[in-house]
């Protein structure tokens, strides 16, 4: 299931009080979307949310602890913490519980009390309160054990995947270098190269890639590339974008291309196409997006859509303009597959 379809999914979910669990490999973006998802609900709703984590849990932090009564004659439970905001939420509250399949099968027995019977040791949770949880998968090597039978079966289960489009699409709004997303496009398999190991290392992830993008937008030094980006993504990845940065940067200037927008021959290496659309679609703004139309015109319609694409995706003021209109009919067979 791909981000915008989950979104979709959370959203009818919460609006239909039907507890979800997202299934996913570690570091493909499970919680970011559920999390986003929650924001846009409670701004529309005036509601909360908020993330837990039942893997730091005990069962008492989801039963309460057991305290005597005046009288030393009985005991009761007593709410605290998370569980006490539950009972008291007066207003939408979303609860993103997060890794739940890491946490103790006792936690988890506590936890499907709560979501189902929506009550736990006499206290009531409030009618306010929505579930949404989040797991690895038992075959990830994150520590997932499984989930008992009962707290599955009082949710529904959906299974989120990557997709390049998407990451892209975020990966523009959040600002990660354009040679990095036009590496993802040239070299999409590697977005999602995932390999559970024992060993101390990563591999190829999305959380790997936007983490390869912060260090770069933080200044990383040339000579410390390689090393840094293997920690991020394992060294295959790394090796691969190192080759890549080395041609983005050697490639001549996009000005040229940007003052002679219909005449300056085009490389031919597909890497090269995909640094030089990268390259172009961030220099894009408004007085050079003329000429930029042009060059798009120009070049195949894989390079030519990511180039529209990724630029219209950083300021979508610049699909405002009568070219744009030009561009999309000429490719629209393509835009349509």
């Amino acid at each position: 299931m791909r981000p915008k379809q989950l979104k979709q999914v959370i959203t009818i979910c919460l609006d239909e009080n039907v507890n979800l669990l997202i299934t996913g490999a570690p570091a493909v973006g499970k919680t970011e979307v559920t999390e986003q998802t929650a924001i846009e609900y409670c701004e529309k709703h005036g509601g909360a949310y908020m993330i837990l984590h039942p893997v730091c849990d005990d069962p008492a932090d989801w039963k309460g602890l057991g305290f005597p009564a005046a009288d030393k004659a009985s005991a009761a439970f007593l709410p605290y913490g998370n569980l006490l905001n539950m009972i008291n939420a007066d207003k939408p509250l979303v609860v993103i519980i997060d890794d739940v399949g890491q946490s103790l099968p006792s936690v988890q027995a506590a936890i499907m009390q709560v979501v189902q019977q929506r009550s736990i040791n006499g206290h009531a949770i409030s009618d306010h309160c929505r579930f949404v949880l989040c797991t690895n998968r038992r075959g990830d090597k994150a520590g997932v054990s499984g989930i008992i039978e009962p707290l599955k079966s009082r949710c529904c289960i959906v299974p989120f995947d990557v997709n390049g489009d998407d990451w892209r699409l975020w990966a523009n709004s959040k600002g990660m270098p354009v040679e990095l997303i036009a590496f993802s496009k040239l070299r999409e398999n590697l977005l999602f190269d995932f390999t559970p190991t024992s060993e101390i290392s990563n591999s190829s992830n999305p959380r790997g890639f936007a983490r390869m993008g912060k260090m770069q937008n933080a200044g990383l030094p040339k000579a410390l590339e390689f090393e840094v980006f293997q920690g991020c993504c394992g060294a295959k990845t790394a090796t691969e974008y190192v080759a890549f940065l080395d041609r983005y940067r050697s490639m001549p200037n996009p000005e040229i291309y940007i003052k002679n927008p219909e005449n300056e021959p085009l490389p031919r290496e597909e890497s090269i196409l995909y640094a030089l659309a990268a390259a172009l679609s961030g220099m894009a703004n408004k007085s050079n997006i003329d000429a930029i139309y042009k060059i798009a015109m120009r070049l195949e319609a894989e390079f030519s859509t990511f180039l529209v694409f990724s630029m219209i995706q950083r300021d979508k003021k610049l699909s405002q303009n009568a070219n744009m209109a030009k561009w999309a009919e000429k490719y629209a067979t393509y835009l349509l597959d």
